[in-house]
């Protein structure tokens, strides 16, 4: 999760500590609040979109393969 942080430009030194923090626990077991959870979120949407681009793109090539045969 630290490239989260550095890859939306947030180099805080509080939110790495927060997410050092959160790491040392069992992963399935950490809630994010505040500034991380809104990093999260744009970086989670950001890799979402760009596999439902890609999903679409697939479906749309198949479409159009399946009505030309």
């Amino acid at each position: 999760m630290p490239e989260l942080i550095h890859s939306a430009g947030a180099e805080d030194p509080a939110s790495t500590a927060e997410v050092d923090r959160l790491l040392a626990r069992r992963t399935r077991h950490i809630r994010l609040k505040g500034e991380i959870e809104g990093l999260f979120q744009a970086r989670i949407w950001s890799q979402t979109a760009k596999i439902i681009r890609a999903w679409m793109t697939w479906v749309a090539l198949l479409d159009v393969l399946r009505s030309t045969c």
